[in-house]
């Protein structure tokens, strides 16, 4: 089961069992300071060990006030003025503590400074297809997603969620060998604040290893940046060699990790933050 998506007052969250937290999707600034004794109260009735929030950084105060701590920064997120901050208030010492910080560390540190062979391409390229997913594919890309992801934080494996997503604010993107589908990925796009999350990476077994995840990620910073995106970011996880290094050798810059985050494949994991203005303004 999912966690739901629901209004707190005027503000976008998620909550439930699954990832045992609340997440502020989107807040309203209106809400404030009120939201905070509402979410609160939410998290203790259902027992969630972690809330944790996208936060423009002139409300930061409200949320530090209340016990929140800042886990991740992406700079000049909004209108390249002001912050996004991720907030995150812990309400189990187990939540709070990640035992694998010196694995996380040296992932990205290798991640930051590693940078793949440029001559490397995908092989056979001929043989290959790379373009945006259309509603008859959707049968498709469930099944893969199903594949690599016993369960997921958002309902990919819902052919009527990625149906509704498609008809409202996210672009997919596949690589096909032949008739088959073996690469996914997507642009999660908020028009707000003219942003574009890259997310829900899988490649087939049997493809890894070929630079699949980087032709997606490329094809889609080239398809945002035509769209007048200003920030890509992603949200990766973080002992994962793979994709951090992939955000890495595109000159992503890292923002930060959330501790013990977001449940994949079965288990609570901590997430590392990527970002890169594509449109080359100044930090």
């Amino acid at each position: 089961m999912n966690d739901e998506i629901s209004m707190i007052r005027n503000s976008k969250i998620q909550h439930g069992n699954s990832n045992n937290r609340i997440y502020i999707m989107k807040l309203a600034k209106n809400d404030l300071p009120d939201i905070l004794y509402d979410i609160d109260l939410l998290a203790k009735k259902n027992k969630y060990s972690k809330v944790f929030g996208k936060i423009p950084s002139s409300y930061k105060e409200s949320f530090i006030e209340d016990g929140y701590i800042q886990e991740a920064i992406i700079p000049r997120f909004y209108d390249n003025e002001e912050d996004l901050l991720f907030l995150s208030k812990f309400l189990s010492h187990s939540r709070k503590n990640e035992g694998g910080f010196e694995l996380i560390n040296d992932i990205i540190k290798m991640s930051v400074y590693y940078k793949e062979n440029q001559k490397k391409t995908i092989p056979h390229k001929h043989d290959y297809n790379l373009r945006l997913c259309i509603k008859n594919d959707i049968p498709d890309m469930v099944m893969l997603y199903s594949i690599a992801f016993k369960t997921y934080p958002f309902p990919i494996h819902d052919e009527s969620y990625i149906r509704e997503v498609m008809d409202s604010h996210v672009d997919f993107y596949g690589i096909w060998n032949g008739e088959e589908l073996i690469s996914l990925a997507s642009v999660e796009k908020d028009r707000d604040s003219n942003t574009v999350e890259m997310t829900d990476f899988v490649t087939k077994v049997g493809h890894r290893g070929k630079g699949l995840a980087k032709q997606l990620l490329k094809l889609m910073e080239e398809k945002v940046r035509d769209e007048g995106c200003n920030i890509c970011y992603t949200i990766a996880r973080a002992r994962s060699p793979g994709m951090n290094k992939v955000f890495g050798s595109l000159n992503y810059i890292y923002g930060g990790t959330l501790v013990n985050n977001t449940q994949i494949s079965g288990g609570i994991e901590s997430m590392n933050v990527w970002y890169k203005n594509i449109r080359g303004i100044a930090r």
